[in-house]
Formats: structure tokens, C-alpha cells, sequence
């Protein structure tokens, strides 16, 4: 009896050793089976990421052809004309236009059809009043209150002392709940608004499709693609029917010089007010809007251009932005 129970211990404990080495084989063949899977899957992410990053870095290459398209457009524009209308090449848009693989839409904007904030301070720092009055009669037929441009313009300029009735300078933003100091320069993109006391979501929806930033001061508006908004701004007392027959008359003949404008019969009562040195029948600066779909990659790229002097063909890349400008 006792023999046949030894018997029957050795050979439970053998079944038993074999059963936990096939357990263990097992959770050995299971941690193998995970760490494969794991690293198959890390790898495919990996390839993944890389193509999207090519994708991406190819939708690029794409944008900066269309910039290269846009100096091309606008160097030739310059050798053939002496103003700026809305009726040349360089005002067309494309759409879904499918190029060797990818997707590209684009156009190109006159940025002097629009109010260059950096006006409204001179080079030396100080309030432009000539451009204050104009950006006051904007805001109003926007319906903003004229008294936010002090705080624009002390945004801007170079002293500390709050400009009244509607300035704001450090006092104003170091008590906000997250405190900063004016900036007290000029703005590098209109998107720098949104910084300004007393500038709501609103109140920038409503200003980004009048306003640009350009690098110097005194930028004269193009009275051939501003908008009726705009041309609103030149003189006290032009109506929204005045600025429609400028932009009808405009529309049948664009404006050749300054001198032609200015004796258009809206102004006749009004040449006192008009301030004729921001007015100009041709624009410099110029924004290339470029939209890419490479693969799985998207790019959008922002160029302003400025070009050169009369009938220069000369075409720089003064600022590139991605997403938004």
C-alpha cells in the first residue's frame, strides 16, 4: 500500500511540474504574441507618420509653386500696366485645380484695397491723424465705436501715456486676468488685434476683411479694388450710393491716375476732406492664398509679395505664414 501511494505522489507531482511548464509556455507564447502584434503595430504607425510627414512636406513644395506662379503673374502685370484693377490676371481665383497629384486652390488680394493698420502711426512712432480719421470713419460704418482706434494707436505707439478718450496702455492689460503690456509697435499680423483692449470676436470678424498689416507707413489705399467701405473712408460725408457709382464708374473704366478719382462728381463738395495722399490707382503689396491637398497632407501658406516701383518687375516674398495670416 505504501509503495502504490508513492507511486501515485511521483506521478501527480510529475503531471503537475508538466502542467505548470505548459502554463508557462503559454503565458511565454502569449508575451511574445503581444509584443509582435505591439511592435507590428508601432510600425505601422510609424510608416503611417512618415508618409503623412512626406505628404506634408510635398503640399508645401506645392504652395511655395503657387507663390512662384503668383511673382510670375504679377512681375508680368507690372511690365504691362501701369495701374491696378480688378479686371487683370493676377485678380483670378483657382479652385480644385488638380496638378501632378495634388489639389491646389488659390487666388491672390490686393492688400492696398484694404486699411493698413500700421498707418495709423508714423515712422517716428507718433499718431497719424490723417489715418486716424480715416480708420474712425470705417469704424463707424462698421457700427464700431469710432473711440476704439486710441486704443489702437496705443497699441502702437511708442510712449506709455494713454491717448483719450479710449486709449489703453499697460495699466489697461496688466489687470486683465492674464496680465500683459502693450506691444508699442507695429502689428505683424492683423490677427494681433484680437490683443487689443476693448476688441471682441465681433468687433474682429467685422474689421478682417477691411484691415492688412504691411511694413511701412503711409500705404495709400487702391481706389481700383478697394471696397465700397473703403472708399467711404477718403471723405467725410461719402454715402454707401456715393462709393457704389465710384465702384460702377470704376467698373467700366478703371481709374488712370489719382486726378481722374479725385474729379469724380461724388467728391465735388467734398475735395477739402479727401485726403489725397492715401489714394493711388496701383498697388505694391500683394497677399498669395495658396490651399493644398497632397495625398494625406494639407498645407495652407500665407505670402504677402511686395513689388517693386512703376513698371518694375522685381517681386519679394516680404512674410510667409501657415494657417492663418
Amino acid at each position: 500500500m505504501r509503495t502504490l501511494f508513492h507511486t501515485f505522489n511521483r506521478k501527480t507531482s510529475s503531471q503537475r511540474q508538466k502542467g505548470v511548464a505548459l502554463i508557462t509556455a503559454l503565458v511565454i507564447v502569449a508575451l511574445v504574441t503581444v509584443i509582435t502584434v505591439s511592435a507590428a503595430s508601432e510600425q505601422q504607425y510609424d510608416l503611417r507618420r512618415t508618409a503623412n510627414v512626406i505628404d506634408s512636406d510635398g503640399a508645401y513644395v506645392f504652395a511655395l509653386g503657387a507663390e512662384s506662379w503668383a511673382m510670375q503673374i504679377l512681375s508680368k502685370d507690372a511690365k504691362d500696366n501701369k495701374t491696378d484693377n480688378l479686371d487683370e490676371d493676377w485678380n483670378t481665383k483657382i479652385s480644385s485645380l488638380p496638378v501632378e497629384g495634388a489639389v491646389l486652390s488659390g487666388r491672390i488680394d490686393d492688400m492696398q484695397g484694404r486699411f493698413n493698420l500700421n498707418n495709423l502711426i508714423d515712422k517716428d512712432g507718433k499718431r497719424s491723424d490723417v489715418d486716424v480719421r480715416l480708420f474712425q470713419r470705417l469704424l463707424a460704418h462698421l457700427d464700431i465705436n469710432r473711440e476704439l482706434v486710441d486704443a489702437i494707436v496705443d497699441w502702437l505707439d511708442t510712449d506709455i501715456d494713454p491717448t483719450m478718450p479710449g486709449g489703453a496702455e499697460d495699466g489697461a492689460y496688466l489687470g486683465l486676468q492674464q496680465p500683459y503690456r502693450a506691444a508699442n509697435r507695429i502689428f505683424s499680423s492683423p490677427s494681433e488685434l484680437m490683443l487689443v483692449f476693448g476688441v471682441t470676436s465681433e468687433i474682429y470678424n467685422k474689421l478682417e476683411p477691411f484691415v492688412t498689416v504691411l511694413p511701412e507707413h503711409g500705404v495709400p489705399i487702391n481706389v481700383n479694388t478697394a471696397a465700397p467701405e473703403l472708399l467711404m473712408t477718403l471723405a467725410e460725408g461719402i454715402t454707401e450710393a456715393d462709393a457704389e457709382e465710384l465702384i460702377a464708374a470704376r467698373k467700366d473704366t478703371p481709374f488712370a491716375d489719382t486726378e481722374e478719382f479725385i474729379n469724380q462728381p461724388e467728391f465735388e463738395n467734398k475735395k477739402a476732406e479727401l485726403a489725397t495722399e492715401r489714394i493711388s490707382v496701383s498697388s505694391k503689396y500683394f497677399m498669395v492664398t495658396a490651399a493644398v491637398q497632397f495625398g494625406n497632407g494639407h498645407a495652407r501658406l500665407y505670402s504677402l509679395l511686395q513689388r517693386g516701383g512703376e513698371n518694375s518687375g522685381k517681386v519679394d516674398v516680404v512674410m510667409r505664414g501657415q494657417g492663418t495670416y
